[in-house]
């Protein structure tokens, strides 16, 4: 056996736990951040519909933030057998049914359902084949899934429930056909040789109470035999959702045709997206251990292997892990570390937690930590300036003190002017502010739901069925309308951004300091997500696939998905920019509301001393008890700028 290099001190599994562990621990502290900056807003006084919402959202992303890892590559890869080794050996046997040939038999998740915090297996008949609906739209269907309960506590009466997910039926060649499949390419039955098999199950969840799998892990498994293009909703959802995906291959047939094909068709283009989180694994090395030749000449094959793999595909050499997964789990299973050292495990477990990990947290810093930061130093110019106010404030009065109603009533006069300099902005800024809200409608009239399902309607097919010049007329209709869509959306959206422009610069015009925070709303991660169906429609239209091409799997299964996909994106997109738009425009309404109803406070505090004069000295004691709250409330806000951002240390002013 090969001795290959790759120990490390401490157990990979211990490191990747390690990892996810303070990865998680990292996010429990931003969302005590977040908690922490709630409370200070109602604490003191900033509770605002805009912030709440967004910080709801934020916690929200947080709280069910998952990790998807994709299995991906052709059935007898040993796909389920890495899962076993990864995930499940701590049980001291597989859990996964994995045995020569076939197993897996539908797309499996496994995942923890946090809702329910129940262990499960839900699996979806076949027969769903038959309807149009999607996967996706079957998820909120509870009563078309059949349920069984997992007992954590009984490991075999686990795995037995789980061997579910490889049972066959035996139906005729008619049927089959009525289910979308491709009666030459399934296996016979051996008691019915008039009849073929077909998977029981149309796709299975798996709710299991794993470490792992409770922090937010979840696993995507695909049974091979072209299941992605068998099931087109796979390429659209579960890859598009997928932080890292494994394509597993074999080392005893190398890079077989079909694999080639999977890899062109379904693999190759997420490498952009997914950047340094998409991994080759050629599987099975054991088969080329223990050469006549020796230990020398099997590593000079396996290298050799690796630098084919890796021409084949046209990647990097290194972006090739060798592995051995039976090893890796024996390895687990008889704490052999010399088996495990030499299977490869270790090397892939540390880098795909740690790519996954780091996507994730970047992730996270883009569309939740910015997103916080910049509600927080809103939070903290407000603060500083109604800090200000207040020292000056007390220091009029220190000065009149003494000095008799003559300078008492010239404090009034000046108070009496900013009351009613903020009277006058309001009115400025009402009429601006009503034009902007009145142009919203018009603005996301685009993407509201009534004109998307206008573009998702001619994604129905006249008849039952599409023919293929139809389907591809169809898409290519509406993608040039929602490319079309989006520009007319991105010139809405320079002119909403021009009108909040001026409003914040209305507001910001003569004696006012304060500046909001504002900015352009981007759609660069929604073109993606066009960018991307797009991508997968042409691919299904132009597939060389025969699976695909033949139309065995029905083509409205597709365009459903296909349907679904942009009614999603327009939701979204709706909700992002209504949020955008009242976090740029209320608060400036309310930030000046404030200030007008802090002048009319001390206008009628001032009137009062005006009225009792002999109170001024009480009063300043009160601004300076108000002083040293507001400080300590700041320095507060402080602590939790540098919870959520240690390295943004304490924001400037």
């Amino acid at each position: 056996m090969p001795d290959r290099d790759d120990v490390i001190d401490e157990s990979s599994a211990q490191q990747s736990h390690r990892r996810v562990d303070d990865y998680i621990a990292w996010k429990k502290s931003i969302q005590l951040a977040l908690s922490n900056f709630q409370q200070w807003l109602v604490r003191n006084g900033f509770e605002a519909d805009h912030i709440e919402t967004s910080l709801q959202m934020t916690q929200g992303t947080l709280q069910t933030d998952r990790i998807t890892l994709a299995f991906v590559g052709e059935f007898s890869r040993g796909k389920t057998e890495l899962i076993n080794a990864l995930f499940f050996a701590q049980h001291g046997q597989r859990l996964l049914p994995s045995k020569p040939g076939r197993t897996t038999m539908c797309p499996t998740e496994l995942f923890f359902d946090l809702s329910t915090r129940e262990s499960f297996l839900k699996l979806l008949p076949i027969e769903t084949r038959s309807s149009e609906d999607s996967i996706q739209s079957y998820k909120k269907k509870p009563e078309a899934w059949t349920h069984f309960p997992l007992d954590f506590s009984n490991v075999e009466a686990m795995a037995e429930v789980m061997a579910q997910v490889c049972a066959v039926n035996s139906v005729t060649r008619e049927q089959a056909q009525e289910l979308k499949f491709d009666a030459k390419s399934l296996e016979i039955d051996i008691n019915n040789p008039e009849n073929v098999l077909i998977p029981k199950w149309r796709h299975a969840l798996i709710s299991f109470d794993h470490p792992l799998l409770r922090q937010g892990l979840r696993i995507i498994d695909t049974p091979g035999l072209n299941a992605l293009g068998a099931e087109p909703e796979l390429t659209i959802h579960l890859l598009q959702e997928a932080h890292a995906v494994l394509f597993i291959l074999s080392a005893d047939t190398g890079v077989t045709a079909t694999d080639l094909e999977i890899w062109e068709e379904h693999i190759k283009h997420l490498s952009g997206r997914l950047n340094e989180r998409m991994f080759a694994v050629l599987n099975k090395i054991d088969t080329l251990w223990d050469d006549p030749d020796g230990d020398e000449t099997a590593n000079k094959n396996l290298l050799h292997l690796q630098q084919q793999t890796a021409q084949v595909l046209g990647i990097p050499q290194d972006g090739i892990i060798l592995l051995s997964a039976k090893a890796a789990l024996r390895g687990k299973l008889f704490a052999d570390d010399e088996l495990m050292k030499n299977s490869g495990l270790k090397k892939l477990e540390l880098m795909l937690f740690e790519s996954i990990l780091k996507g994730k947290e970047l992730v996270i810093r883009e569309q939740i930590i910015d997103q916080s930061l910049r509600l927080m130093k809103t939070a903290k110019r407000h603060f500083k300036d109604k800090l200000s106010r207040t020292e000056s404030e007390r220091q009029s009065l220190e000065s009149s003190h003494g000095r008799g109603e003559i300078k008492l009533f010239q404090l009034n006069e000046r108070v009496k002017k900013e009351q009613d300099f903020y009277r006058k902005r309001l009115h400025a800024l009402t009429p601006l502010e009503q034009r902007l809200r009145t142009q919203v409608p018009n603005w996301l009239a685009p993407i509201q739901q009534d004109a998307l399902q206008v573009l998702q309607d001619l994604l129905i097919p006249t008849a039952k069925h599409w023919k293929h010049k139809e389907l591809g007329d169809a898409l290519e209709i509406v993608f040039t309308q929602l490319n079309e869509i989006f520009s007319v959306l991105q010139n809405n959206l320079e002119q909403a951004f021009l009108l909040i422009e001026r409003l914040h610069k209305e507001y910001g015009r003569d004696k006012e300091r304060f500046s909001m925070l504002y900015e352009r709303f981007e759609l660069g991660a929604f073109r993606e997500r066009v960018y991307f169906l797009e991508d997968s429609a042409k691919r299904f239209s132009g597939s060389r696939f025969r699976i695909w091409k033949d139309r065995l799997w029905n083509s409205l299964s597709f365009t459903e998905t296909l349907r679904e996909s942009i009614g999603q994106l327009g939701e979204d997109l709706r909700t992002e920019l209504n949020t955008w738009i009242e976090q740029s425009v209320t608060p400036i309404l309310k930030h000046a509301q404030q200030r007008k109803d802090m002048w009319d406070q001390q206008a009628t505090k001032l009137q009062g001393l005006l009225e009792s004069p002999a109170d001024v000295p009480e009063e300043i004691e009160r601004l300076k008890q108000e002083e040293q709250l507001l400080k300590l409330e700041l320095e507060r806000l402080e602590n939790i700028l540098t919870q959520i951002e240690p390295n943004e240390g304490k924001v400037s002013s």
